[in-house]
């Protein structure tokens, strides 16, 4: 029997850092949820948009709350915010962007912690080391990101459902330019499934686009929309925090704080991706991974061309984690943290 999965996905392109040096870098993650986890996941996230303390459950409109006497519209306005990566700066941030996006994260680790850990893979794409030439003319950042979407899909299912058969039953991205892509939208799935067939099957080879902005699905009709929008706004915060600890994008103080909550495993990843005794659980479940590996001349003959034909035959050892963390511990709590896993 086949294990039915829904896939959430988002991407970022790091260009420069606070110390204006270019990186030049595309980043993709992929969240794989099981469907008969979802909407548990999707409540987690939901209830801790109330700040409630002694009540925690998360109504979209203020007036079906049950405890709206204890609480006032504008409060529960604050709290419906959009949890985006780059509101996370202390000039811009409201309290409740602040409090909710830490929750998620805090949430996050607490599910590696007792072994119930969410599946995500990364992969960072370091463009200035590619002849992107093969990937045409026009539009070359989401050629590659078309390519390389199936690939961090495909690392996914075959790394972390122990080769058990998977029916994809839905694959939702971020609203932005790849909704508009040539192959994207309608292609890729249908090419991915080509290439995998014997082990994953799309039961809709179309993926949907979500806007970021749940506040767009708050009627009842669209409550599946509703959740994943919020799924995706975790996958943007989870990217986007683990992309700030590889590369140090930013020195603002409210970044590095939030930032320091993952940085541990984000560490763990990197530099013991197949421990197994570790107290994270996460061999086989969450992995980071860099491409390429070579640079410049010695790369321009490996790689695909627009179609995602093999120019040579083996890529694999183009992917790495050859990568240093560059953001420095964050504060002296953080350094005793990381002591301890």
């Amino acid at each position: 029997m086949a294990v039915e999965i829904e896939i959430f996905g988002d991407e970022i392109i790091c260009p420069i850092d606070f110390n204006n040096k270019i990186r030049n870098i595309l980043g993709i993650c992929c969240l794989f949820l099981p469907l008969k986890l979802k909407d548990n996941f999707a409540k987690n996230l939901l209830d801790r948009r109330c700040l409630n303390p002694n009540y925690k459950k998360w109504h979209p409109y203020f007036e079906n709350c049950p405890k709206k006497h204890i609480c006032k519209e504008s409060w529960h306005n604050s709290n419906n915010c959009e949890i985006h990566n780059q509101d996370i700066r202390s000039s811009r941030a409201s309290n409740s962007l602040k409090t909710i996006s830490k929750d998620w994260i805090k949430f996050f680790i607490e599910q590696n912690k007792i072994n119930q850990t969410i599946k995500f893979n990364m992969l960072f794409i370091e463009l200035d080391k590619m002849d992107i030439s093969k990937f045409g003319t026009s539009k070359i950042h989401e050629n590659i990101y078309n390519r390389f979407f199936r690939t961090t899909i495909h690392y996914g299912v075959k790394s972390f459902f122990n080769n058990s058969k998977i029916l994809v039953k839905n694959v939702y991205h971020d609203k932005g330019s790849m909704e508009k892509h040539k192959y994207f939208p309608y292609l890729n799935l249908h090419k991915l499934s080509d290439e995998i067939q014997r082990q994953i099957q799309f039961e809709n080879k179309e993926i949907i686009f979500v806007d970021s902005d749940h506040k767009k699905y708050s009627s009842s009709k669209d409550i599946n929309l509703y959740k994943a929008s919020n799924i995706i706004q975790f996958v943007d915060l989870l990217l986007g925090l683990t992309s700030q600890c590889l590369f140090y994008l930013s020195d603002d103080p409210l970044k590095k704080e939030h930032a320091s909550l993952i940085y541990p495993l984000v560490d763990r990843l990197i530099k013991k991706p197949r421990n197994y005794n570790s107290s994270w659980y996460y061999v086989n479940k969450q992995n980071i991974s860099f491409f390429p590996k070579s640079k410049g001349e010695d790369f321009k003959a490996k790689f695909f061309d627009l179609d995602g034909n093999l120019i040579i035959d083996d890529l694999t050892k183009e992917f790495h984690k050859n990568k240093k963390l560059e953001m420095p511990f964050y504060g002296s709590k953080q350094q005793s943290l990381l002591q301890f896993f």
